[in-house]
Parts: C-alpha cells; sequence; structure tokens
C-alpha cells in the first residue's frame, strides 16, 4: 500500500480521537479534540481492509495549577468494498484513555468516551475528494468519560496529487443533554491541512480552529480557540508515522494556552489483494 492510502487511512481513524482536556463541572470543551484530523487526507480513495491505528499524544496547558494531559488509542478502521450513491463507505472504532495530571495535584486516569462513525467518500476526478461522515461519542461512566451521547457529522475535501496535500475537515458536534441539566454546548471545529512530499518525506503546516456555538446555561462563557505548527511525515514500507508539534495563537476561556506533541502510526491488519 503507498504513502496516500495509508496516510488517508490513518486520518480516518485519528478523526475520532476525543478531547482530552480537563474534566470540570460544566463538562465544556469540544468532545472531539480540536486538530486531530490534520496532516491527513482524509477524504481520499483507500483499498479494501482493516488497519490498527496507534496515536499517543502529550499537551500542556500554561493553566493554574499546570496540566499535562497524556492520552492513547487504538483505532480499528475497516474501509468496505460497498459502494453507495458512487461512494465508498468505510468505518470505525475507537476506544480512548486519559491520564491527566495537574502540577501539585490530582492525578486522574481512565476510559474517555467510545468513539464510532461511518464515512461516505466520493471520487471527484482531478485528485480531489469529497466526504460526509455520520459519527458520535457513547454515553460512557468513569472519572473523564461524558455523562451524555454526541452526535458528530463531519465533511470536508482533500486534493492529494502525490506531492501536495490539501485537506479541509469541518467538525459540528451535538451534545445529548435534558434540557433540566444541559451543561455542554454545541462546538464547531475547522481542521486544515497543506503539505508538500518529497519520495517517503512529508513536511508542512496544519491549522485547526474551535468555537463553542451555543451556550448551555445562563453565564457560560463560550470557549474559542486557534492554534498552527510544523508536520513531518515518513513512510516505512506499509507503516507511515507522523509527527506535529502545535502551538495555540489564540484561545478564549480554556484556562491557559496548550501546546501539544502528537504521534500517528498505522499498521495494516488485512488488505484486500489489489491482483
Amino acid at each position: 500500500m503507498n504513502k496516500y492510502g495509508i496516510c488517508r487511512l490513518l486520518g480516518i481513524a485519528t478523526g475520532g480521537l476525543a478531547a482530552m482536556l480537563i474534566p470540570t463541572a460544566a463538562e465544556a470543551d469540544s468532545v472531539t479534540q480540536p486538530g486531530f484530523t490534520t496532516g491527513i487526507p482524509l477524504y481520499a480513495p483507500a483499498l479494501e481492509g482493516l488497519y490498527l491505528i496507534a496515536i499517543p499524544w502529550i499537551s500542556g496547558i500554561k493553566s493554574e495549577p499546570e496540566t499535562t494531559i497524556k492520552a492513547g488509542t487504538p483505532f480499528l478502521f475497516y474501509q468496505s468494498s460497498l459502494v453507495i450513491a458512487k461512494a465508498k463507505i468505510s468505518a470505525v472504532l475507537a476506544p480512548v484513555y486519559v491520564d491527566v495530571t495537574r502540577k501539585g495535584g490530582r492525578h486522574t486516569r481512565g476510559f474517555y468516551n467510545t468513539y464510532v462513525g461511518a464515512q461516505a467518500t466520493w471520487d471527484l476526478g482531478n485528485h480531489w475528494g469529497a466526504g460526509l461522515r455520520a459519527s458520535g461519542w457513547i454515553k460512557q461512566g468513569g472519572k473523564l468519560a461524558k455523562s451524555f451521547w454526541t452526535i458528530e457529522p463531519r465533511a470536508g475535501v482533500t486534493y492529494f496529487n502525490g506531492k501536495t496535500h490539501f485537506t479541509a475537515n469541518l467538525i459540528y458536534g451535538i451534545p445529548l443533554q435534558s434540557d433540566n441539566r444541559r451543561t455542554a454546548p454545541q462546538y464547531t471545529n475547522l481542521d486544515l491541512t497543506l503539505t508538500k512530499s518529497i519520495n517517503k518525506l512529508e513536511l508542512g503546516a496544519i491549522a485547526f480552529a474551535s468555537a463553542d456555538t451555543t451556550r448551555p446555561f445562563s453565564g457560560y462563557k463560550k470557549q474559542s480557540q486557534f492554534a498552527a505548527g510544523p508536520i513531518i511525515g515518513y513512510t516505512f514500507g506499509k507503516l507511515s508515522a507522523q509527527l506535529k508539534l502545535t502551538t495555540d495563537l489564540m484561545q478564549e476561556d480554556y484556562g491557559g494556552k496548550e501546546r501539544r506533541i502528537q504521534a500517528n502510526v498505522t499498521i495494516p491488519l488485512w488488505m484486500k489483494s489489489s491482483s
């Protein structure tokens, strides 16, 4: 499988990774972590197969007290042979494990909500692709999981000609909570990528923005964020790896600016022969 297909599969899965921000009584933040789909040609064709994607991640937030967040998840992604209305159908299942440490304070670890989704991807020709995804987060118990369901439609476009890659991915989240205990806002995330590839090496820049679009209760302060940084990737045979470094250029009511390091590694478990 070439770099094009591997990166696209990685992106479909990483698009589900959750918001591992500081837990609060108001549960306010995007349920999906902004920026997790950057770097990936999400809406390009992929070979039929089953793939495991491992994603370690660490960030520091300059809040009071200072907070360090670590996370890891095994994403299982399946690209099916099913075609509906000329779109290729794929599916993803992703449990998420989180570790949150406050300097001089509490250390919390446990499972976050599990992400599930199904995606339709169209080949538009001339190296352009577009897609729609119906997805969401399952209601779970635990110290770090959200105690409600979240519906999360996604849409985007990808341009990839083997050397130049551009992807824009738009996410909208709708937490499902009763009116008498509404604590989480609806939100939107936009992830952007522009890279150039030289043989197996990929270099470029990424950016992402997020914002709350509703106020779940009176007096709630909407959160927003914009971050950017470099990305470097390399393909090792069937295995592909990426490293992303980002920092907040602007944030509102997140408690402090975030600096993040993330690695993405994908391993094909089974691929249908192209012969």
